[in-house]
């Protein structure tokens, strides 16, 4: 297999396995029925996932210097995806 499908295909499995755990949790801890039958589906969860992440990934990539594993592994990563996320015009307020 090559190594870009091995790591988009390890990512798709860890963000499933990750947002599976949440979900679960979520289901068992609500009493709505509409919002439990909300928690059923995480393949639409992830596709959203995925698409903040290739957003957020492609503006870094253009920057001068930019380095994969560096990004990956960056505090300040994770502070741009939860400062888009908290001001995406998607979000309710």
């Amino acid at each position: 297999m090559p190594e870009e499908e091995f790591k988009l295909r390890s990512a798709v499995w860890w963000l499933a396995d990750e947002f599976g755990r949440q979900l679960k949790h979520d289901r068992e801890i609500t009493i709505a029925p509409i919002e439990r039958a909300s928690l059923e589906r995480k393949w639409f969860i992830i596709h959203a996932a995925g698409l903040v992440l290739q957003r957020q990934y492609a503006s870094a990539a253009k920057r001068d210097g930019f380095i994969h594993r560096n990004w990956m592994r960056s505090v300040s990563s994770v502070d741009e995806l939860a400062d888009f996320i908290a001001t995406a015009p998607f979000m309710d307020r």
